[in-house]
Formats: structure tokens, sequence, C-alpha cells
């Protein structure tokens, strides 16, 4: 699973693309529009506006075709199923003549 906290941005202001080995999230967080009134200002604002990008290498090859995606809250949430891979079959001969079953690798 990955999570990326991005208060402030909407879902149409999102671009997320997933490969097999990396996640891209790339966006842009707008600047709320100045008050309306000349009493009221902004003393201090610690969030930074424009666009972005992050790009996430990931440790396992994922599914990407099957990720799952939440947005809600300002918090992104990516669903990352792993690419499960065929075992490679390891097969004992015995030099009998006689084949002994297969095992699956890391067994032997």
């Amino acid at each position: 699973m990955l999570t990326a906290h991005l208060v402030g941005v909407t879902a149409a202001d999102l671009d997320v693309q997933v490969t097999a080995d990396s996640v891209s999230i790339a966006g842009a967080r707008k600047a709320p529009e100045a008050p309306a009134e000349e009493s009221t200002q902004v003393l201090y604002d610690d969030t930074r506006y424009g666009s972005f990008q992050r790009v996430v290498n990931l440790p396992d090859a994922v599914q990407n075709d099957k990720v799952v995606a939440d947005f809600a809250h300002g918090v992104l949430t990516l669903t990352l199923p792993k690419v499960v891979e065929a075992r490679n079959k390891v097969v004992k001969i015995s030099l009998g003549g006689t084949e002994a079953p297969a095992i699956e690798a890391g067994e032997a």
C-alpha cells in the first residue's frame, strides 16, 4: 500500500500512473483567492502552491492493471497487489532410474 498526503489538491488536479516497478504522482495545488475584506489578511501559510511531481520506485513488481485507488480528505491511498511469480520446480532424480516427485523451489 502507498499513501500520499495531498491536502488542498482535488482529484481533478491529480495524475497518477503506475508501472510494474514505480508510481508517478503529479498534480497542481492552487493558491486560495485573497480575502475579500481588507481587514482580513493571511499572516502565515505553510503550504506550497503550484505543480508537483513525485516518482516512487517500488521494491517489488506490482500488477499495475489491478491497482485500487482511494482519494478522500486529501489522502491518496493506492493498494498495489504484488506480481505472483511462478515458482521454479525442482525435480530430484535418483540414480536408480526412478524419478522422485517434483518439489517447490526453496524446499530442497
